[in-house]
C-alpha cells in the first residue's frame, strides 16, 4: 500500500524489480529441477514422507499405485523399443512452450 501512496512511477519501478526477481526465480527453480539427480529427488521425498509421517518408501509405493493403475510411467525422453538408437535429447516438448512467447 505504501508504494501506491508515494506515487505511480515507484509503483512502475518496483514492477520491474519484481518482474527480474520472478525471471531470477524461475531460472533457479529449472536449474534445480534439471541439475538434481532422480535418485536424490527419491531420498528426499522419501526422506520428507517419513518426517511427515508418511510411508518411509513412499516413491516406489506411488509408482506401484500409477502402474497398478494402468498408466505407463516411460517418458518420450526415455530410450525404448519403437525408436532405436534415435536421440531423445530434442523431444522436449516444452522446449517449444518456452520459446513460444520469444516468436510472439
Amino acid at each position: 500500500m505504501l508504494i501506491l501512496i508515494s506515487g505511480f512511477k515507484n509503483y512502475v519501478r518496483f514492477q520491474w524489480v519484481m518482474w527480474y526477481v520472478v525471471l531470477l526465480a524461475f531460472a533457479v527453480m529449472f536449474a534445480v529441477l534439471f541439475f538434481t539427480p532422480a535418485s536424490e529427488f527419491v531420498q528426499r521425498l522419501n526422506a520428507f514422507s517419513a518426517a511427515s509421517g508418511g510411508s518411509p518408501n513412499f516413491y516406489q509405493v506411488a509408482v506401484d499405485a500409477v502402474k497398478a493403475a494402468g498408466i505407463d510411467l516411460k517418458t518420450p525422453l526415455q530410450p525404448d523399443s519403437y525408436h532405436p538408437g534415435r536421440s531423445h535429447r530434442l523431444d522436449l516438448p516444452a522446449v517449444g512452450y518456452l520459446l513460444c512467447p520469444a516468436e510472439w
